[in-house]
């Protein structure tokens, strides 16, 4: 899982989690307990140009009026894998394998989790950890998918229109630990005979905002394959 924006790509030690606030990005090693920021890169006026350099071995600089770098154990070789520069103007953005999505404010990114099968990332709401998006791989076209509810029965459907077409978006509610919660389920097309369905869920005093970001990562979400 690489970060991409502001004129770099950073390769994360995984397991790691991110999030941005503001005009950082705070990156911490691990997958359990509280997120502690061990990277945190500060945009610049200007997009990254030049490898880090560094005084102090703490706090670096990726060139003239670039992002700031600030590895705050000391020791950037064991925090980041590489960091290449020289991209270009963009936004944050999350390259995962076989696509990319921007990275949505107010929302957690995990890598994918050693202890479970798979390679996609996910992405969490801070104050609820079962509030998530994640991607499921689908050996079908996405005309082809329709999403069920728990009583067998297809679920309804709006049409999220994105920058790269026409999403279907299965819409479901259900009730869970005493509280009611709301599903999407975005059937994202990747190949003619392949798709991703991106689940969003979260209780109810939750949805607004776990929503929004769903909706920036799926008008973002772009094949790289």
């Amino acid at each position: 899982m690489d970060l991409v924006g502001h004129g770099m790509l950073l390769a994360p030690e995984c397991p790691c989690r991110a999030v941005l606030l503001g005009d950082l990005l705070v990156i911490g090693r691990g997958y359990r307990g509280p997120l502690i920021s061990e990277v945190v890169v500060k945009r610049g006026a200007m997009p990254a140009t030049a490898e880090p350099t560094s005084t102090d071995g703490i706090n670096f600089s990726l060139g003239p009026d670039g992002p700031e770098l600030l590895a705050e154990s000391g020791n950037l070789d064991e925090l980041v894998e590489h960091i290449d520069v020289g991209l270009g103007p963009a936004e944050w953005s999350v390259l995962a394998p076989g696509f990319s999505f921007d990275l949505p404010h107010g929302v957690v990114l995990f890598s994918p989790d050693p202890d479970e099968p798979g390679d996609l990332p996910e992405l969490h709401h801070a104050m609820n950890f079962e509030a998530m998006i994640k991607f499921m791989r689908f050996k079908r076209a996405a005309g082809d998918i329709v999403v069920t509810g728990r009583d067998g029965k297809p679920l309804p459907s709006v049409t999220l229109e994105t920058p790269y077409g026409a999403v279907r978006e299965f819409i479901d509610e259900y009730e869970h630990g005493g509280a009611q919660w709301i599903q999407h389920r975005y059937v994202l097309p990747y190949a003619d005979d392949r798709s991703i369905i991106m689940l969003a869920q979260a209780p109810v005093a939750l949805w607004a905002e776990l929503q929004a970001a769903a909706e920036v990562v799926a008008c973002s979400f772009e094949p790289t394959d």
